[in-house]
């Protein structure tokens, strides 16, 4: 506030205490309830036109979403509506669970309150409908569903479930938008379109596809592993459309407009509607539009002479997007791309910025090369805490992938956006493009994989609390502002705020899915689900609903030991509706899903497709986290899914827990000869508890209490012998209900245990 008061002492105007004028920034914006459009736009106004522009914006956009949120309770609701949309396809069909098929719609026009903030709804329709491309405007009537942004870079961004009961064309969808808007969206899409099957048709596979993920921001076709990787190493922001694409095309603009002979002073003001439609023809993603929006704002001279500032054009950037979507705020891409940026910008004010020199035997590459180093730590260590907040994972390799896979991802950018260029000149101008573009794919999809299967990529973390989240972010601005003291202090705040945190206690709960497994583990912020199958004892909604009684928000990884029924069958419903980081599978189990074609296996495929969760393979000697990988040994086949179950050996609380899935027979005997360890909790293969295996593990890993997940029926003889021969206590989810353990370092925790167990 000291900036607004200084300017208002320089008019003359009287200085008012600061916390009137913050207190009347909120209250005025939260009364005056302006429509999000219009209070962005006199935002935007105030940031660029206005020297305290920016000290003002905390308050105002506080009482924006403070009176949104009010009025949203008093007449808002989460419960399933019944509506009839006017909409436009944003993403292509995909087949989807138990023969349906489902596309990205973009609602066009205010249906009723059920779509208040709802701008985009995953529609699902039973399968043999018509395939729906990019652009195609539907009439639908169904039932709308509540469902959160996905926190996946590059995955769907459904904000609601739109169940149809019919869908027909529309010529007439978007009617509420003014006539001029629906025609240039018609004409964008086209346009899209028809450069993605010319590519298509005139270049390899391999380079289409880079070309359409690069330039029109269309990664749906890329090969899964390589999404998966680049994201595992950070590298994925090269796929999203943003500053980088944009500052490109503003490049060939103003090179293209000096050859025309365009006077300099109306060349870079001339491309800003250049960079505008780019932006729209590759999807109109957040970070796209914010270099669009800082293109623009940057061509604006204020008072004859003045440029708006970073921070300004940034904050106006920020207010647009949220005042046009609300919503956007939400989703991991829209804050990675700003906080990114932030980092950047202040990186570049607090290190020394040179161009290269002349050094009398040659250029002198050290400084660009520190300064690109500076950059890329940057903007990792500025978004590292977001990416631990949203996925549960830190991806420690990305400052090392910047560096090395920039050059090769600006060739690649560059080269695809003049292939894009030349699909409106004959073919033999497109085709030299197809061989430099297939290399530059292979050698991205290459790196991608290769950094995927070091150590620990991503990192698995405890997610920060939000509180120490936003005083990271504040850090930022006080270094962008040149307040070193003041980001300390709100550093050393953010710190005391994770180590006082109130951690709930470690624990391992074994839920009753009668003949079936589902285990849920939580550690230092982390929740994993172990199985999720059940012979019908256990539904969906009732393992859901568990899950959500025991205060699962979100679940960092899903393991599925093998693809049975009683272990698998209700994760489609959990990916469904939970945010899941991680899909883990046995490498067997991983061929199997790719390859197989049975129901529950295209169910669950098509699942984690729609909701972009990776799908993580598992051998023996891999590591998830803290848990580690047993079995299968790499490079094994096996007949039966049972001997190539996921084998897991799980550290939490300072304990360890083993579990052997559904191992047996002769795998079941050579994990225990494996075993280089004991185990303080271990969850018995309920397919093998009659296995002459079962005392050799049991003698290997000596463990203080044993856990069955069972129906009614009683334990098999030679399971009761096995477990008293070893003088192992026991509990059954058969004798009741699920079981619950507490894994911190207690005094008396395993002797409660053991007081409920059977001798």
């Amino acid at each position: 506030m000291d900036s607004v008061s200084s300017h208002m002492r320089e008019r003359g105007d009287p200085a008012l205490p600061r916390l009137v004028v913050a207190a009347g920034c909120f209250a005025g914006a939260a009364a005056l309830a302006l429509p999000h459009g219009l209070f962005a736009a006199a935002a935007a106004l105030l940031v660029l036109g206005h020297r305290g522009g920016v000290s003002l914006l905390p308050f105002l956009l506080a009482g924006q979403v403070a009176g949104a949120a009010w009025r949203a309770a008093r007449g808002g609701s989460d419960a399933p509506r019944s509506i009839v949309a006017h909409a436009r396809v944003v993403a292509p069909t995909r087949a989807t669970a138990a023969g349906r098929q489902s596309s990205l719609v973009a609602f066009e026009e205010a249906v009723d309150r059920a779509v208040a903030g709802t701008t985009t709804a995953l529609l699902i329709e039973p399968g043999g409908r018509p395939l729906r491309t990019r652009g195609e405007r539907l009439r639908i009537e169904g039932k709308l569903l509540p469902a959160g942004p996905p926190r996946n870079p590059g995955g769907f961004r459904e904000r609601a479930r739109l169940l149809a009961d019919a869908v027909a064309p529309c010529v007439d969808a978007g009617r509420g938008l003014p006539g001029a808007l629906r025609a240039f969206r018609r004409a964008i899409d086209r346009l899209g379109n028809a450069i993605e099957a010319r590519l298509n048709v005139r270049l390899p596979r391999h380079a289409a596809v880079l070309a359409d993920a690069l330039v029109l921001g269309r990664a749906e076709a890329l090969d899964a592993g390589t999404r998966d990787g680049l994201k595992a190493i950070g590298a994925w922001h090269f796929l999203a459309v943003s500053g980088s694409h944009v500052a490109l095309v503003a490049a060939f603009a103003t090179a293209l407009l000096g050859r025309l002979r365009v006077p300099e002073r109306f060349r870079f003001a001339a491309t800003v509607p250049v960079v505008l439609f780019y932006s729209w023809l590759s999807g109109g993603e957040a970070p796209a539009l914010r270099a669009a929006i800082g293109c623009l704002g940057a061509a604006l001279v204020l008072d004859g002479a003045r440029l708006p500032s970073t921070p300004s054009w940034l904050a106006a950037a920020l207010l647009v997007l949220i005042g046009c979507d609300p919503a956007v705020a939400t989703e991991a891409g829209f804050e990675l791309s700003f906080v990114a940026v932030l980092a950047l910008a202040a990186a570049a004010r607090h290190g020394a910025v040179r161009s290269p020199k002349g050094t009398g035997s040659g250029i002198d590459l050290k400084a660009p090369l520190l300064r690109a180093a500076r950059f890329a730590l940057a903007a990792a260590i500025a978004t590292a805490p977001l990416t631990a907040w949203h996925f549960g994972n830190v991806a420690w390799l990305a400052p090392l992938s910047t560096l090395l896979l920039g050059p090769l991802v600006a060739a690649a950018l560059g080269l695809g956006l003049v292939a894009v260029m030349t699909t409106a000149l004959p073919a033999c101008c497109t085709l030299p493009f197809g061989p430099p573009l297939v290399l530059c794919e292979l050698l991205l999809s290459a790196a991608a994989r290769g950094g995927d299967r070091l150590p620990a990529t991503p990192l698995l973390v405890a997610p920060p609390p939000l509180l120490a989240l936003l005083f990271l972010v504040a850090t930022w601005f006080a270094l962008l502002a040149r307040r070193p003291a003041i980001a300390a202090a709100l550093s050393i705040a953010a710190l005391v705020v994770v180590v006082r945190e109130h951690h709930v206690d470690p624990s391992f709960t074994l839920l009753a899915a009668g003949h079936g497994q589902a285990a849920l583990l939580r550690d230092r912020g982390r929740c994993d689900l172990f199985d999720a199958g059940s012979d019908g004892e256990l539904t969906a909604g009732s393992l859901l609903a568990a899950l959500r009684a025991l205060g699962v928000e979100r679940l960092d990884g899903l393991f599925l030991s093998h693809l049975d029924a009683d272990h698998a069958s209700l994760a489609p419903a959990i990916l469904g509706e939970f945010d899941v980081g991680t899909l883990y599978l046995s490498e067997p189990a991983r061929r199997e899903l790719d390859l197989g074609s049975t129901p529950l296996l295209a169910e669950l495929k098509s699942a984690a497709a729609v909701r972009g969760v990776a799908i993580a393979p598992l051998v023996a000697g891999d590591r998830a986290g803290s848990h580690e990988c047993l079995w299968p040994p790499p490079g094994r086949s096996f007949a039966a899914r049972n001997d190539g179950s996921l084998v897991l050996r799980v550290r939490a609380g300072g304990r360890t827990i083993l579990l052997p899935a559904d191992l047996e027979g002769f795998p079941l005997l050579e994990l225990a000869a494996r075993l280089d360890g004991g185990a303080d909790l271990m969850l018995l293969p309920h397919h093998g508890n009659a296995d002459p295996g079962l005392s050799a593990l049991l003698a290997r890993a000596r463990p203080e209490l044993a856990l069955i997940s069972r129906d009614d029926r009683a334990l098999p003889t030679e399971t009761v012998t096995a477990l008293r021969d070893a003088g192992v206590p026991w509990l059954s989810t058969g004798r009741g209900a699920a079981i619950g353990v507490s894994l911190a370092r207690r005094e008396g925790t395993v002797e409660l245990a053991r007081a409920g167990a059977c001798r």
